[in-house]
């Protein structure tokens, strides 16, 4: 049942018939309707950010294995030495942007030399050129390798699956606490004041 003093003036007079009558079952159908229609826009909204979370999650989570991979598969041992960085801005747009790097190794294998750059790009962290490194090559494919000390790329990894964890959880718990805020406005405008 509805306590009608607590309504604004403005929902007892729309919901008010000609006999002067509450129709308290409209304004209850009407509440519910406009409590699903919000909470959908909600979560309408969240999926969006929830299944970018997502794919970080999956993106981090497979290139995570190609890592542990790369470790299982590359078995031979050579020594190697970081030969150079390849360079780009953070901010391409912006030109007092921090330059971030990507090693450049230079390893033997069998007599012949080779060239293994990375791809993930960020602070030159314990390298150096001129710095030696450890190299374990795939015998089957000479330029598929596993550097330890090029540890950078797990970095990202681990961390691109946290940015998904928290976009989809976030925004999961966002849904749920939006769901349970939306109860109770709805309830204490539709519940008697038991105080009064």
């Amino acid at each position: 049942m509805y306590d009608e003093n607590n309504l604004s003036d403005a929902l007892r007079k729309k919901y008010t018939d000609e006999n002067g009558s509450f129709d308290r079952e409209r304004l209850n159908s009407d509440l519910q309707q406009g409590e699903k229609f919000v909470f959908r826009i909600h979560l309408f909204l969240s999926m969006i950010f929830i299944i970018a979370g997502l794919a970080f999650f999956f993106i981090g989570c497979f290139e995570l294995y190609n890592s542990f991979k790369d470790k299982k598969v590359c078995t031979v041992y050579t020594e190697g030495v970081v030969s150079d960085f390849k360079s780009t801005q953070s901010d391409m747009n912006d030109e007092n942007s921090t330059l971030v790097y990507a090693p450049v190794f230079t390893y033997n294998y069998e007599g012949q030399e080779y060239t293994y750059s990375g791809n993930s790009y960020s602070d030159k962290g314990n390298l150096f050129v001129g710095k030696k490194v450890t190299v374990y090559v795939d015998p089957d494919d000479v330029g598929h390798v596993y550097i330890p000390d090029y540890k950078v790329k797990k970095r990202n990894n681990i961390l691109f699956i946290i940015i998904g964890l928290a976009l989809s959880g976030g925004f999961i718990g966002y849904c749920f606490y939006k769901k349970r805020e939306f109860t109770r406005d709805f309830n204490r405008l539709t519940n008697n004041n038991e105080n009064n």
